[in-house]
């Protein structure tokens, strides 16, 4: 009896945790185990000598990473998530009546917005058109890509649009016969307009759908972002809408807008900027235009005539600048390049860049990279960028005006992932939301893995593109499933791995906190 009580004595006490899960398919970085154990928020080490205050028995069930959404536009969209939808208008006259139904519900707002109109559909957009509904009230109604814009006279005369206006570079200002503009400006010209839209809302108008969109996040399986706070031509800079929150339960790494080189000057404003949920990552830089309406910057013509190569707004020289700058003050670089031509220009002046400081310390992602040219994947893989792909964009691509224009050869090697796959090239992956409607996980990830034909990725370059990878290149390497991480992780009914198809999503856990 006296050597039992000295054995028992000289046993260490077992550990004890918050949660243990056991008894199901638990999926991490480096493996696949059957127990995961959690105290206050981190993963910790599983050994046989442990207590739990709680104990889940996973019953044969899936636990795997929550999905990061590496390009979301996630102000943006819950901002218009209760606006105008103008999904599935076919015509200027449908896009009248979804805006007569609209104002006829009285909405108490500086401005009407709309959203989601597909220019490829459209037979010559026009603003003024607008005016037989709302001529005293402005309208400004964005495209689904939003690259391109719908404006009343109400809202033209409001921003000092009109026949002696300057394009500004890389943008369009449509004209009318006699050289009066017409309400429909592309790209750039859309800040003519955006920054006294933006202005006329409130911060509780801005962010009143925030929360409610952050929850249906969850429910997709999402506990992270990488936030563009702008969509082409509109400046959302306003980060203080999430630190409102001391309980977002949520991560958003947010990138700040340069849609001029002077705005550089702003970047100190945010760096050093972090709480537990929010935090500054970089900057975003919209190279070129969109595949969606024509305007990729690309190396070949279209076929709308010889001098078209589509739009851009930053040249190589502009761009060596914001890499120095990056490089200097150190932060991320995410780069909207969906042509060719960007994505030789965004390379020519990293290798400039990455030749004078003995190589890059920054993080430089190619955000879409529609259309690349092969000679350039071995110089994307050599300066270890990471491509930011959205998977679903190539399910809709070949309905773009780019489509009509790059020829049958160049529509057929875009959107060429297995190529970037075979080169090694590090994939992460988002959705563009609200650009493409979807969030949900497993229904991107089913599409990934076999609805692109040609264009399908394996399962592991999935997973990674949508967990790990995705968070490491936005600041949030500290998140995951192995030991010392914060425990985001979704539990699954079904295995993915094996058959995505009949996977269900049955919880989303954030830092160890059941969310959904």
């Amino acid at each position: 009896m006296t050597l039992l009580l000295s054995i028992l004595a000289c046993r260490p006490n077992p550990t004890l945790v918050d949660i243990q899960f056991i008894n199901g398919q638990i999926h991490t970085q480096t493996g696949v185990v059957n127990q995961l154990s959690i105290n206050q928020g981190i993963v910790v080490e599983t050994s046989a000598d442990i207590e739990a205050t709680t104990t889940i028995d996973l019953d044969g069930k899936s636990l795997l990473p929550s999905f990061h959404d590496s390009h979301t536009h996630l102000l943006a969209g819950s901002f218009v998530s209760d606006k105008l939808l103008l999904v599935g208008a076919s015509s200027m006259t449908s896009i009248r009546a979804k805006l007569r139904d609209y104002v006829n519900t009285e909405p108490d707002l500086p401005w009407i917005v709309g959203y989601g109109w597909l220019k490829s559909t459209i037979d010559s957009p026009n603003g003024v058109m607008l005016d037989e509904v709302s001529k005293d009230y402005p309208v400004a109604l964005f495209d689904s890509a939003g690259h391109s814009l719908l404006v009343n006279s109400k809202a033209m005369e409001l921003a000092g649009i009109d026949q002696s206006t300057e394009t500004p570079a890389g943008g369009i200002i449509h004209l009318d016969q006699d050289g009066y503009p017409t309400g429909f400006l592309q790209e750039a010209a859309i800040e003519l307009v955006s920054p006294l839209m933006v202005s006329q809302f409130s911060s509780d108008q801005l962010s009143a759908n925030l929360l409610d969109q952050i929850a249906l996040f969850h429910q997709a399986g999402i506990t992270s972002v990488s936030e563009i706070l702008a969509v082409p031509g509109v400046n959302l800079t306003f980060p203080e809408l999430y630190h409102q929150y001391e309980d977002l339960n949520f991560r958003v790494a947010y990138y700040v807008p340069i849609f001029a080189l002077e705005q550089l000057n702003d970047i100190s404003l945010y760096k050093g900027d972090q709480s537990p949920w929010v935090h500054f990552e970089g900057v975003k830089i919209w190279v070129d235009g969109s595949s969606g309406s024509g305007e990729s910057w690309s190396l070949e013509a279209s076929d709308i005539d010889e001098e078209h190569f589509g739009s851009h707004y930053f040249d190589e020289n502009d761009l060596r600048t914001v890499f120095t700058d990056a490089e200097d003050q150190g932060y991320n670089v995410k780069l909207h390049v969906n042509g060719d031509a960007a994505v030789r220009a965004a390379l020519n002046a990293l290798e400039v860049v990455a030749d004078q400081n003995n190589g890059l310390s920054q993080q430089y992602l190619f955000e879409h990279a529609v259309l690349i040219d092969p000679a350039d994947y071995d110089r994307i893989a050599t300066l270890g960028v990471t491509v930011s792909i959205q998977p679903a964009h190539a399910l809709v691509g070949i309905y773009g005006d780019q489509a009509d224009h790059w020829y049958e050869e160049r529509i057929g090697r875009a959107w060429d992932f297995p190529a970037l796959e075979s080169e090694g090239i590090n994939l992460v992956m988002g959705t563009d939301w609200p650009v493409w409607p979807t969030v949900d996980g497993f229904t991107n990830w089913q599409t990934a893995l076999s609805g692109l034909n040609t264009r399908n990725l394996q399962t592991d370059t999935i997973f990674e593109g949508y967990t790990t990878l995705g968070r490491s290149s936005s600041g949030l390497s500290d998140v995951g499933l192995e030991v010392g991480q914060q425990a985001d992780f979704i539990i699954v009914n079904g295995d993915p791995f094996t058959d995505v198809t009949n996977s269900t999503l049955e919880q989303t856990w954030v830092g160890g906190k059941r969310v959904y």
